[in-house]
């Protein structure tokens, strides 16, 4: 018995501490010297101000949920596009770094403002037999190109 709840607890330990979620989602804290990384803390806290740094074209004014989904004119996840989250009350936006549509593991890779408080992070999300799947573990409903 003292052996398995030990073994239990080991377990919770590493899936505690490490980037492993129960939705197929990790995420990652971009740290200086990443390619995505900006010094400019002041569009830390802001997840649109550090989408626009890579997409220009991302419209002003998308403060709150509605304007996010306004801008949508994609369903395709694609790199360099903006990907429109439906995480928290005004919504959440963030760069597609990488998508990979095929094979047998499908994976669709965010970088982010303020997904954390004031921080840049990755999530990728990990599944099989649909990148829809994918698309759901990160909240996307959808892109602008």
């Amino acid at each position: 018995m003292f052996k398995s709840l030990f073994a239990c607890l080991i377990v919770m330990l590493v899936l505690i501490t490490s980037n492993i979620s129960f939705a197929g989602v990790s995420t990652d804290t971009i740290k200086s010297g990443d390619e995505y990384y900006v010094s400019d803390r002041a569009t830390w806290g802001n997840c649109v101000k550090y989408a626009r740094l890579f997409k220009p074209s991302l419209p002003y004014g998308l403060d709150t949920a509605a304007s996010k989904k306004k801008v949508i004119n994609s369903s395709n996840p694609k790199k360099g596009r903006i990907a429109i989250m439906a995480v928290g009350s005004f919504y959440h936006v963030g760069r597609v770094e990488k998508e990979d549509n095929e094979g047998k593991n499908l994976s669709i890779t965010i970088v982010e403002a303020n997904y954390r408080s004031n921080q840049l992070t990755r999530r990728k999300a990990t599944c099989t037999k649909s990148i829809g799947r994918c698309e759901a573990d990160l909240k996307i409903i959808g892109y602008f190109k």
